[in-house]
């Protein structure tokens, strides 16, 4: 497996990501709202909505705390399996402009496979995290490409796409962090209206109103997230090889990518 080594700017990362969704906002949005849907509202549903199933919990500081167990149970079976269907859901837009909001649920066909990868991932990134923060963050970009490889190929193992992860983003990964880092803007700007209704509500966790001023802050988060997405799958594109610079005669660590090809497929 080679080693490309993204060079290109974040901002040009960006401008690859709207020229995507140029025409296509509308319905990418719906895709991520599905997918926010099935992987985050319905569990702030059974959060802040659903009676039973709930237990309590102690935290470090002695206070206890309320949660939901079904919340719990939903996220851990399915988080993983919606994470890769979204995944198949971004690559086969950005490659093909093949827009099928039935891809979100493509997960479902290896099931096994995305909740062990979930739960191989989120163990590696914990130990990490013991160390300290930052070992955790940088295993948490490590591992970043981990879901759009299994959803590039479902024949792989788990082990498997933890490994080209980790090689694709050796010599990436502060490429990955800059890129993550340039929507900062926007993912405060999109945070405002949810810091708003949150101050003039104050809704109690664990009530209906907190759900419904929940509800309505994803909506502006709806838009940041695809705009993200779309970037991170280009990012995506470009260290698995899928999308190269012209000049192909260079090795990936020399090549300087002002200008991109379409797509090579392996």
């Amino acid at each position: 497996m080679n080693n490309y080594i993204v060079t290109e700017p974040s901002r040009s990362i960006r401008a690859m990501a709207r020229e995507h969704l140029r025409g296509r906002w509308a319905v990418i949005c719906a895709g991520t709202l599905l997918f926010l849907f099935l992987s985050i509202i319905i569990p702030e549903f059974f959060e802040d909505i659903v009676p039973f199933g709930r237990s309590q919990q102690t935290l470090l500081t002695g206070d206890t705390t309320e949660f939901s167990v079904i919340a719990s149970f939903y996220q851990f079976f399915f988080d993983g399996v919606f994470a890769v269907g979204y995944s198949v859901f971004m690559l086969a837009f950005v490659r093909l402009k093949d827009i099928n909001l039935g891809y979100i649920f493509d997960g479902f066909e290896y099931f096994l496979r995305c909740l062990g990868l979930t739960i191989v991932m989120g163990v590696f990134i914990a130990l990490w995290s013991l160390l300290f923060v930052i070992p955790g963050i940088i295993a948490a970009i490590r591992y970043s490409q981990a879901y759009y490889i299994l959803a590039d190929d479902p024949s792989k193992g788990i082990f498997q796409c933890i490994e080209e992860s980790k090689m694709m983003m050796m010599g990436n990964k502060m490429k990955y962090f800059t890129l993550s880092l340039s929507f900062l803007g926007w993912i405060i700007l999109a945070s405002i209206p949810g810091g708003i209704l949150f101050s003039v509500f104050r809704p109690v966790p664990g009530t209906p109103m907190n759900f419904l001023v929940f509800v309505l802050t994803m909506i502006p988060i709806v838009f940041m997230i695809t705009y993200m997405q779309t970037a991170l799958t280009v990012f995506y594109e470009m260290v698995s090889g899928h999308l190269r610079p012209r000049m192909t005669e260079f090795p990936p660590q020399q090549e300087g990518p002002s200008e991109w090809d379409n797509y090579n497929m392996r």
